[in-house]
């Protein structure tokens, strides 16, 4: 218990007080309870955003398996060593692709869009099988001018999930796009059919009725 109310001290230092004044409640706090998963934690944090990542990943490995907030710093320090599959492993135990997700969006909204594809793209490699973080990078691809990528991510996101009708209509107004409105209204279809009624329904069967009269 002493252990944990030295860490709690130690969250807390004022801008005008050193780091050192953390690192020195650490050490307190250590010698205390030298495995405190709190203490590790944090002192792993610390030790980051000082720029000391070698001593921030001695301390991270140490409660990262048992730790999801340990392991999403984990991922960092394994991130700016280079280590960049170790990083992928820890933010995938930390369960971060929603979060890399979430960072994507204000840039994507600033029309930044190399930095958003940088975490939609993350996203996916964190999680391979969630919808979401495919149809992002399918936004992606589709900016940058890869349409091939973009059609692949977008399938691949209604494959995972056939009941997001978001990634219907993103597909689809692709391969309008590419000149190809027979597939983009079989596309249209198929959202119909997963949806049989509801929103998805009627935003489907609208966008399909935009696409009649337009000639292959």
């Amino acid at each position: 218990m002493v252990a944990l109310h030295i860490v709690e001290e130690s969250r807390s230092p004022t801008i005008s007080e050193s780091w050192m004044q953390s690192t020195c409640w650490l050490d307190f706090a250590f010698s205390c309870a030298p495995d405190a998963a709190n203490a590790l934690r944090l002192g792993g944090y610390l030790y980051l955003r000082q720029g000391w990542v070698s001593d921030a990943v001695d301390l991270l490995e140490r409660v990262a398996p048992r730790d999801q907030m340990a392991s999403f710093w984990l991922g960092e320090a394994y991130s700016r060593q280079g280590r960049h599959s170790d990083a992928v492993v820890a933010w995938r135990r930390a369960g971060a692709a929603p979060y890399f997700l979430a960072l994507g969006h204000g840039p994507y909204g600033a029309l930044d869009y190399e930095t958003a594809c940088l975490y939609y793209l993350r996203a996916v490699e964190i999680a391979p099988d969630m919808a979401r973080a495919h149809m992002y990078a399918g936004h992606c691809y589709s900016r940058r001018g890869d349409l091939v990528l973009a059609e692949q991510a977008y399938r691949q996101a209604i494959q995972l999930d056939p009941k997001d009708g978001w990634s219907y209509l993103h597909l689809a107004g692709l391969l309008r796009r590419m000149g190809e409105p027979d597939k983009a209204r079989g596309v249209l279809g198929s959202c119909i059919e997963q949806a049989q009624s509801g929103s998805w329904y009627a935003l489907c069967q609208e966008a399909n009725e935009a696409l009649t009269g337009i000639s292959p």
